[in-house]
């Protein structure tokens, strides 16, 4: 370990200069605030534009392209100025000054969007998706385009000699890369959980003016471009081993740089797609196989930065890298089948050691397994780099020609990649296939390498070694594509016997798998988490959520459900014949196609003539149409899923809240397990924040936050005679509600309790789009029980006379006494199997 880091040493000494190690600590902030603002400013997007997948493509592709864009400008132009260090420093500033403004520069386009939205969404989509490509190409073209000029930039102001161009270019390269793995892991797991959006912005701008106004000042103890006074003569041994450069050599580098990093790209997204079946797609999740791909970016950059200039068969070189990750990646894709059996014991494993520590566990658990499957590929994609800027420079005074046209070509090769991956290669071909399409494009570009030009770059050696290499991989490729097909669930649910599956699809965002699993129930898993299934305990809280509003609004004509799921909800809510027409705001095109297999469950409610289907994010919708409802029930899953916290917010509320009529019911679902109870109370209280006149009701292991816009009442006549209903008594009658008691028995808390239940409560956050504290915290209290919520809400428990009303005194004493009966089931009922 000392003798690595002495060597990474010498490679930041390389000459031994204060002005080297001073540029290097200033280029890794850069890296660092740069991927910081990549974070945020994507987080925004998502609130602005939506979480569906073309809106995360639209964000992402805009951000990349401004940094090819920028690279591309900057190696037209970087050769003929001087003084490159003022240029970097204003640079800084100009990103850390449009950083500050860029949250209300993006919303300030809001209302051209909500009304593009309101008129094009359903009759001329193409219109709507234009506008926020547009959109989003606008507000990050500027910041982008400068982050993409910093390398050919700083490059050009170190390289003096031909025999500096690889060094240079794969050493600051690697140091912005290891900046942005820097700010990939503090950004998710200590700044933005700490400090929130618009905080973790002010930091960013404070570090980019920082290093803006230090490298102006340095102008005046150095400049880059005298160094040190530094020879620019290369001795004759140096001049004899340098690679020389040919312009057919480089255009093929160019086409071979830009489909590597398509090919990588595409990798990146289809392995967090395998990794996340098993990890669980929390917000850490991403990050820290990021993390992983970025270390080795950075240590293949490092490594092969100190020799590359000593090569004379570089493009060779090239060659069988791009042939060994061809093999690499094969060989992941063969051992990604095995992640499933082994993470979750795995996993159990460090928690034993961790002493039950299942925050601390889960990460090191993750670190570990991405590490293995990431790193050396990682290492591979980080080496071409340098080797790349060697073969497509002609001459040291080229050296920001050559850096901003390699770092162009790879960065547009990374949109197409991820579009390729997210909208072709997993929908079409699924994720198994996918690793063999990819391996053979890395094998196809080093073929192309070795052998084109009659093999004029490369020996008989080096192409023995790659049809070698091309052998062992088309081997495996033959094994992945005979694995037998897998059904993939979190750790905490995957078994060695695989159950009996009636539908599986990758589509563009996520993973749709419904399986037949014990006791014949079906279940429903996205991403490999099971967000539903037909078990009585889970029908309870479908069913009475899709009745419960319609039974207690005034007028329950238009009714909107967010999220489909099994439909068990939209179901019950479809039957109540007083429902008259229900909006159904599904995000995934692929839960609505998974439907068409399990017809029997729900009797095919997607057909029926109430039902008004519409594919788009239910945030999105809430914030950008004008339409109103009578009732509006919520049903996203849990916080502790990546993006959902964002439905939990209460700026979320405020949206829902702005959309519903006089007299408007809400009904949120809300769950009390793998959740602490200072996160449930966050929850809670965010909700009653917005919904001052709120109830809560309560189904084993769920709560349902219900409130109406005017003052809270149940007329006990109504929820009588909808309980006469034949339709709504038998769906009822299903989950043991068998008359009005029953049914009223389950509210826990009305508002006179919720107001005193919260204010006992001290110092309990708000859960914000600017803090998302369920997002982040969450995700580490997964072996939290329902009973620490239940024990802690059961004193607060209690029913205001006056809400029921119209009730007789003989009925009210009745259902006192079946409510009081109740609660004190609450707590034995959850020491009960499920079933």
């Amino acid at each position: 370990m000392n003798s690595f880091f002495s060597k990474f040493q010498q490679v930041i000494d390389y000459k031994s200069s204060f002005s080297t190690n001073f540029v290097a600590s200033l280029f890794f902030f850069s890296g660092f605030v740069s991927l910081l603002y990549q974070v945020i400013w994507m987080r925004y997007l998502a609130l602005f534009f939506g979480s569906d997948v073309f809106s995360a493509a639209i964000s992402l592709s805009a951000f990349m392209g401004g940094l090819s864009l920028g690279s591309y400008i900057a190696k037209k132009i970087v050769d003929r100025i001087k003084n490159h260090l003022l240029y970097y420093g204003i640079i800084e500033i100009a990103i850390g000054l449009y950083a500050f403004f860029f949250n209300d520069f993006l919303f300030s386009f809001k209302p051209f969007l909500k009304d593009i939205y309101q008129e094009y969404y359903l009759t001329t989509p193409s219109l709507y998706q234009g506008f926020r490509i547009f959109t989003a190409a606008l507000v990050l073209i500027f910041p982008t385009a400068l982050m993409g000029a910093t390398l050919p930039l700083i490059v050009k102001g170190f390289v003096k000699t031909e025999f500096e161009l690889g060094k240079y270019a794969g050493f600051f390269y690697s140091i912005n890369t290891v900046g942005a793995l820097a700010g990939t892991l503090l950004s998710a797991f200590f700044l933005l959980p700490t400090f929130g959006l618009f905080l973790t912005t002010k930091i960013g701008v404070v570090l980019n003016i920082l290093i803006g106004v230090s490298a102006i000042i340095a102008i005046k103890s150095f400049t880059l471009d005298g160094l040190s006074n530094r020879k620019e003569e290369s001795t004759q041994q140096q001049k004899d081993s340098l690679y020389q450069y040919e312009e057919g050599s480089s255009r093929m580098a160019l086409l071979a740089i830009f489909f590597s990093g398509l090919a990588a790209l595409a990798l990146e997204v289809i392995l967090t797609r395998v990794l996340t079946l098993s990890f669980s797609t929390t917000v850490y999740s991403f990050p820290i196989m990021l993390s992983c791909f970025l270390f080795g970016i950075f240590f293949g950059s490092y490594i092969v930065s100190r020799t590359i200039d000593s090569r004379r068969n570089v493009v060779e070189y090239f060659g069988i890298i791009e042939v060994l990750i061809a093999f690499s990646v094969m060989l992941v894709g063969l051992l990604s089948y095995l992640v499933p059996s082994i993470f979750g014991k795995f996993l159990w494993f460090i928690i034993g050691l961790f002493q039950n520590s299942f925050s601390i566990s889960s990460v090191v658990s993750k670190f570990i397994v991405s590490g293995l499957l990431i790193t050396f590929p990682a290492i591979l994609f980080g080496a071409t780099f340098p080797i790349a800027v060697k073969i497509c420079t002609p001459n040291a005074e080229a050296a920001g020609y050559g850096t901003g046209r390699v770092y162009a070509a790879n960065t547009a090769g990374s949109i197409f990649g991820s579009l390729l991956a997210g909208f072709i290669l997993i929908p079409i071909f699924g994720s198994r296939i996918s690793f063999i399409i990819i391996s053979g494009i890395f094998l196809t570009v080093g073929v192309y390498l070795l052998f084109a030009q009659n093999c004029k770059y490369s020996s008989s050696k080096a192409r023995q070694t790659a049809v070698n290499l091309g052998v062992a991989t088309f081997a495996i490729g033959i094994c992945i594509f005979f694995l037998p097909r897998q059904t993939v669930m979190n750790y905490n649910l995957q078994t060695t016997t695989q159950p009996e599956l009636i539908y599986h699809g990758e589509g563009t965002a996520h993973s749709i798998d419904i399986v037949r699993g014990q006791s014949k129930k079906i279940i429903m898993m996205v991403d490999g988490n099971i967000e539903a299934d037909t078990s009585d305990v889970q029908r309870r809280h479908f069913i009475l959520k899709g009745h419960l509003p319609i039974m207690l609004a005034p007028t329950p004509d238009e009714v909107a459900v967010v999220g489909l799921g099994l439909g068990i909800t939209l179901a019950a809510s479809e039957k109540n014949p007083k429902s008259k027409s229900i909006s159904l705001i599904e995000l995934n095109p692929q839960m609505v196609d998974a439907h068409q297999y399990i017809k029997n469950v729900t009797d095919g409610i997607l057909e029926k003539q109430k039902i008004s289907l519409r594919i788009d994010d239910g945030r999105n919708f809430f914030s950008m149409t004008d339409q109103k409802f009578d009732i509006i029930t919520a049903d996203p899953i849990h916080p502790r899923i990546s993006g959902v916290g964002f439905l939990f917010t209460k700026e979320y509320y405020q949206d829902i809240k702005s959309r519903l009529r006089k007299g408007g019911i809400i009904c949120q679902w809300m769950p009390m397990y793998r959740i602490s109870k200072k996160s449930f109370d966050v929850a809670f209280r965010t909700f009653s924040e917005v919904f001052e006149n709120s109830s809560f009701w309560y189904v084993r292991g769920h709560g349902l936050f219900v409130a109406s816009l005017d003052e809270f009442k149940i007329y006990y006549p109504k929820i009588t005679k909808q309980m006469n209903s034949p339709i709504v008594a038998n769906d009822l009658s299903s989950i043991d509600i068998h008359n009005e008691k029953d049914f009223l028995a389950h509210m826990l808390m009305g508002p006179k309790q919720i107001k005193a239940y919260l204010d006992s409560l001290q110092d309990t956050t708000i859960n914000t789009d600017n803090n998302a504290y369920l997002e982040y915290k969450t995700p580490a209290e997964f072996l939290k029980k329902t009973k620490d919520i239940v024990e802690g809400l059961l004193p607060w428990a209690g029913i205001d006379p006056h809400i029921i009303q119209n009730i007789s005194e003989e009925n009210r004493v009745e259902f006192i006494d079946v409510w009081e009966k109740r609660k004190k089931r609450i707590i034995p009922e959850l020491a009960e199997s499920l079933s």
